[in-house]
């Protein structure tokens, strides 16, 4: 079923996965597993690819099982696109892993902000980027959570050619406001590491060199009922800043707005709102 039937072998051609030249064995489970376990190390096809073929096999077997239990059908290319979409949840959810497990877990208790309540009917939308120096790569991210912390949106996005990290914050932080702005969003605090930009907008006497940051920030507020802004920490900006680092890391340049957390770091973000 996993190799030989018609669905399965349209799904590994969706996958594009690399399979031995005559195909996969017909009775031997155990060669077919261990072509897989080595394909990896060939130096053809995409490592991406390459890397999610247990997913491939195991969203071959669900949807056999949806087939039988529930009537549904799903398509070859159904198949593949949501193994791929497993496959690099999970490889991002790894990279968050092992991050929070280098950090220094009692620095990190005694510095990690928990999740203050907001004033009713008001929101927090933290921000983040990633920039790549060498590509001019920018990711960025918002999330959107309510008063008791829950996460109601989020969005990830990219761009090209940006210089500097000053262009970059900039990018962010504009391309943050006018998203919020969109969705007809009011009475939002734009939470981020970005003192100097965010204290130039507040106080702009005391940050003469900010005056054009300050000034674009301001401008692009006006579309916006009720703001603030707030500077806040590093490690209290963690669940914003791992999306943006996957734009980065895995390449994920397509632009989106989504209902609640990535599935990836769901718990994070409910174990801050539960103040765990």
């Amino acid at each position: 079923m996993i190799f030989q039937c018609p669905l399965a072998r349209q799904v590994w051609a969706e996958a594009d996965i690399p399979h031995p030249e005559h195909w996969y064995h017909e009775t031997s489970i155990y060669q077919n597993i261990n072509y897989l376990m080595e394909v990896k190390q060939r130096r053809i096809g995409e490592t991406e690819k390459k890397r999610a073929w247990p997913w491939v096999v195991w969203n071959i077997w669900k949807s056999r099982n949806d087939l039988f239990f529930k009537g549904i059908r799903w398509s070859a290319k159904e198949i593949a696109t949501k193994a791929f979409k497993d496959s690099e949840e999970w490889f991002l959810a790894q990279i968050v892993e092992e991050e929070i497990s280098q950090a220094e877990p009692k620095r990190l208790s005694s510095l990690r902000q928990k999740w203050n309540p907001l004033p009713k009917d008001w929101k927090m939308c933290n921000i983040a980027y990633e920039w790549d120096k060498s590509s001019g790569i920018l990711g960025l991210a918002w999330v959107l959570r309510n008063h008791r912390g829950v996460v109601l949106l989020h969005s990830r996005s990219s761009y090209a050619q940006i210089l500097n990290k000053e262009n970059a914050k900039m990018q962010l932080i504009l391309w943050a406001v006018e998203n919020i702005a969109s969705l007809h969003i009011d009475k939002v605090i734009f939470a981020g590491e970005y003192g100097e930009e965010f204290g130039a907008t507040l106080r702009p006497r005391e940050w003469p060199v900010f005056a054009f940051q300050a000034d674009e920030i301001r401008r692009a507020l006006l579309s916006l009922n009720d703001t603030q802004l707030l500077v806040v920490p590093r490690n209290s900006n963690r669940g914003v800043s791992f999306i943006a680092q996957s734009v980065i890391r895995e390449r994920r340049h397509h632009s989106y707005v989504a209902a609640g957390p990535p599935g990836w770091i769901f718990e994070m973000f409910v174990n801050e709102s539960r103040n765990l």
